[in-house]
């Protein structure tokens, strides 16, 4: 039913592993619950309500923060709305309340699309296609984009989930990251440089509990395998692991790790594992930003897969 979340879809799928569900929002298609024999795995799950944490969204054709909502193109200097006046920022792309339209539907998947159209501040019309299926242990996602403009197009995207290990606290799990780079950033929580986290506080491969973690950056130079994905773990006390993996398009993780979460009746520790192709401000650093040709689709993906050791 139409809500404040747009409609909800839920999806439903039997494996060797349980029953899975998931529920998608046609708002920002964003990723809103998924649970394997009614546990859930993300926040805000059953609530099902997005906060102004942005739960699950997907954000496109920039990620993160831009400054001063400003960045120059070939046409000259280009303004977008700041969405962030505190910070002087508009964050997270121009699809946050957009409503997806859904392409297919079967029970277990789902096919959503947006089209953009060419704005004052981003003059390029965009089709952006996000998939979501559910897998026997988990969710498979893909993005695929297709520049429709007659020029090339800045782009960048990502997805900005929150996991959890249910029934236990985020305080309680432990983090593992594969990234041995990290960009450092300014007050504004604008990229200043990239360093190696050896021997630094974000050297995550040795695994750090999430209360002693407290992160609000983008991990980079991310460790590959043979099926070219990087990998980010959250494991809870029972041994339950929760593996983020991406695709090597999506070059960056940003982790952000608030303590002032907004449960039910207080304020948690949360953690948002956030695939995407590049940090904050890439319109203006250039740092991994992709450029779209005309006519050319683009793709990637990156999923959640629940094991238990």
């Amino acid at each position: 039913m139409p809500s404040a979340s747009g409609v909800q879809f839920s999806l439903k799928k039997t494996s060797p592993n349980g029953e899975l569900s998931a529920v998608i929002s046609s708002v920002a298609a964003a990723l809103v619950s998924l649970q394997i024999d009614g546990r859930e795995f993300l926040v805000p799950g059953p609530n099902r309500s997005r906060t102004a944490f942005l739960e699950g969204v997907v954000m496109a054709p920039w990620v993160n923060r831009l400054d001063e909502a400003r960045w120059m193109s070939s046409a000259g200097p280009q303004q977008l709305p700041i969405t962030d006046p505190i910070n002087r920022l508009s964050n997270h792309g121009l699809l946050l309340d957009h409503e997806y339209e859904v392409l297919r539907r079967t029970e277990d998947a789902i096919v959503l699309q947006a089209k953009l159209p060419a704005v004052s501040g981003y003059p390029f019309e965009l089709e952006i296609r996000v998939t979501y299926a559910l897998t026997d242990d988990g969710m498979a996602v893909e993005f695929e984009a297709l520049n429709q403009s007659a020029s090339e197009a800045p782009f960048a995207i990502g997805s900005h989930p929150y996991l959890q290990i249910s029934p236990f606290d985020t305080a309680e799990l432990v983090l593992t990251s594969t990234a041995v780079s990290v960009v450092l950033t300014d007050e504004r929580m604008l990229p200043v440089h990239k360093i190696s986290t050896a021997g630094t506080d974000f050297d995550l491969s040795a695994g750090r509990p999430l209360s002693k973690t407290a992160l609000d950056n983008s991990f980079t130079d991310l460790a590959f395998d043979e099926d070219a994905r990087a990998h980010t773990y959250l494991e809870a006390p029972d041994g339950t692991v929760v593996d983020l993996w991406q695709s090597n398009e999506l070059k960056h993780t940003c982790i952000f790790s608030p303590d002032n979460y907004p449960a039910a009746h207080s304020l948690i520790k949360a953690v948002a594992i956030e695939p995407q192709t590049s940090a904050a401000n890439s319109f203006n650093t250039g740092q991994d930003l992709i450029w779209l040709q005309p006519g050319q689709i683009w793709g990637a993906s990156w999923g959640i897969t629940v094991f238990s050791r």
